[in-house]
């Protein structure tokens, strides 16, 4: 049986009016995108719905689409994106057909239903559930979503979150999306130090920080946007992971379940090694400070020069010496400006 949450959304107009309005989640499937970039912590955050046995929870469905071969599918990859976006909210994974005629979801044995499906409608083992998506199994797994409640997925593929506003009217689903943000200083400190070392590339940094400007949205937002959006840093999720999870969760409009807080409280503080794209015992903490050991202070200014406007506009502070950036006394994470449509803490 779905859950039934009353949400109350208060909406400003574009004369500065507010309202209230209620709804009842039934009526519409809640669909929650996480919209990030490569190395800033959205693998973790996924983890806040891939543990919540009522969302139906897909890792880089975009993954597909970019990795395809075929030319005429990759002409237009903002519209392909799009339509996999929408398509992966709606449990319709006919979309899917297109790309994975020799690929299977990306990552997908760490996915809590693509798993339970596996097992529990193909009757096969994990290490036998490789194509999912294959043609004559979409119906399958479109029939065992729809039986979830709400769906999510996270992304670091989408360029521009403009190319979701049009979903925001959509009257299958309950868009919300979380714009989960990471001092650029981190994020390429995380990049470089990957796999081989390497220096920061100009372009790169500065495609980030417009991307970072873009995509944040403040409260002068048209209306449409108003309940549907919120930014979150992940500096604030590493340091007060508890506290965030609920926010986020209250701003869904729903309560919290258990398994994800158990998971919150086992995987965010605890120093065991892991691999570079791990989710489990991840010390969010020390990894949110870590990047202030890996990159000299030359580096860090030339991103600082590059990133000025980005870090202004979420909240980031200046290093101005090589002794600030050492002392880890010093916190190098402001307070978000007001105008920003942020969780805080």
């Amino acid at each position: 049986m779905q859950e039934t949450f009353l949400q109350d959304e208060i909406v400003i107009d574009d004369n500065g009016k507010s309202s209230k309005n209620t709804f009842n989640l039934s009526s519409h499937r809640l669909a929650v995108v996480i919209l990030s970039q490569m190395r800033t912590g959205s693998s973790v955050l996924g983890e806040l719905f891939n543990q919540n046995p009522s969302f139906f929870y897909i890792f880089e469905p975009l993954w597909l689409v970019e990795k395809r071969p075929n030319v005429h599918l990759r002409l237009n990859l903002n519209t392909s994106f799009t339509k996999m976006i929408w398509a992966t909210l709606n449990c319709d994974f006919s979309e899917f057909s297109k790309y994975t005629r020799s690929r299977s979801l990306f990552s997908f044995r760490s996915n809590r239903h693509v798993m339970q499906f596996c097992k529990e409608v193909l009757q096969r083992q994990p290490g036998e559930c490789g194509l999912v998506l294959q043609p004559k199994i979409v119906p399958k797994l479109a029939t065992y979503c729809n039986r979830i409640p709400y769906s999510a997925l996270k992304t670091i593929r989408l360029l521009n979150i403009d190319s979701l506003k049009h979903y925001l009217n959509d009257s299958t689903i309950h868009l919300k999306i979380i714009h989960l943000v990471r001092d650029p200083r981190a994020t390429f400190a995380s990049r470089i130090h990957l796999h081989t070392p390497r220096r920061a590339n100009g372009s790169e940094i500065e495609e980030l920080c417009n991307w970072i400007t873009r995509n944040t949205l403040n409260k002068n937002v048209s209306s449409q946007w108003q309940g549907r959006y919120t930014l979150v840093r992940y500096e604030d999720f590493a340091d007060h992971p508890e506290l965030i999870t609920k926010k986020l969760y209250r701003f869904l409009g729903m309560p919290i379940h258990g398994d994800v807080l158990q998971w919150v409280k086992e995987n965010t503080h605890k120093n065991k090694r892991h691999g570079p794209y791990s989710t489990g015992n991840h010390d969010a903490y020390a990894n949110a400070r870590k990047w202030r050991s890996l990159l000299s202070f030359h580096e860090v200014s030339r991103i600082q020069e590059i990133c000025s406007q980005a870090m202004e506009v979420v909240g980031y502070k200046i290093a101005d010496s090589s002794e600030t950036l050492s002392n880890l006394q010093t916190s190098l994470v402001g307070i978000i400006p007001q105008d920003v449509i942020a969780i805080r803490l």
